[in-house]
Parts: structure tokens; C-alpha cells; sequence
């Protein structure tokens, strides 16, 4: 079974303008790292051997930044790019293509969390959302 995980950082970050009207929110420092660094090496501390980034507001400095944090995550990172803002069901239906059979864990993007999702015991599930 390989653990999958999807982040949610499509979002446009309103609430947070005028930090993200040239920053994503995803990329927003917290301490000394932008918030999906902390979100990744949670993840990758956790044993998720793949992990999925959606991107659609400043995409291209969201897939800039994993293209620079795969050498340091142990993790296969990919960003699933939304031309158009799919909202969150629409960002799940396309970035589930990159994930296996057995599913994956879908993670909010704008959270910090030390919760072991390995240790809960889920069933079967297509997807589990945090």
C-alpha cells in the first residue's frame, strides 16, 4: 500500500489580501518556512511516499517551490495544476488520476498539524479529508 496524501493550495487566499495578492497563501511563511514546507515534511515525516500539491492562484510559484523541495523531501511530490478554480470537490476529482487504488488522505493546505494520520485506523476509504 503506498501512503498518498493531497494538499488543498488552489485557493486564492482572500481573506489574507493583500499578503496573497502576490503570494499564495500556501506559501506564506510561518516561523521560518512558508506553510506548505511545514505541511510537507509532516507528511513526509509520516511515511507518505506520494504527495499531491493542487495549484491554480500563482500556480507557478507553488509548482516552483515543490520542484525546489523534492531534493529534501522523502516523498514523490506533484502539483495537479487547475487552469480554472475547480473549488475543493473539483481539485479532489482531478488530482485523484495521481493516486492509487487505495485512496488518499486530503489535507488543508492552510494548517499546521503533528496529528500521526498513520496511526488512525480508517477501513477502507476512498478518501479521508483533515
Amino acid at each position: 500500500m503506498t501512503l498518498t496524501a493531497m494538499i488543498l493550495a488552489a485557493g486564492e487566499g482572500r481573506r489574507l489580501r493583500p499578503l496573497t495578492d502576490t503570494t499564495p497563501k500556501p506559501l506564506l511563511a510561518v516561523g521560518d518556512e512558508p506553510l506548505l514546507g511545514h505541511t510537507l515534511r509532516w507528511l513526509a515525516g509520516m511515511g507518505f511516499e506520494r504527495i499531491v500539491i493542487n495549484a491554480h492562484h500563482h500556480a507557478e510559484q507553488v509548482q516552483n517551490f515543490v520542484r525546489a523541495a523534492q531534493h529534501e523531501i522523502a516523498a514523490a511530490l506533484m502539483v495537479s495544476t487547475e487552469v480554472e478554480l475547480l473549488g475543493t470537490g473539483g481539485g479532489i476529482r482531478q488530482a485523484a488520476e495521481h493516486w492509487p487504488a487505495e485512496g488518499a488522505w486530503i489535507v488543508n493546505g492552510d494548517v499546521i498539524c503533528d496529528i500521526r494520520l498513520c496511526d488512525i485506523d480508517v477501513g477502507k476509504s476512498d478518501a479521508l479529508m483533515v
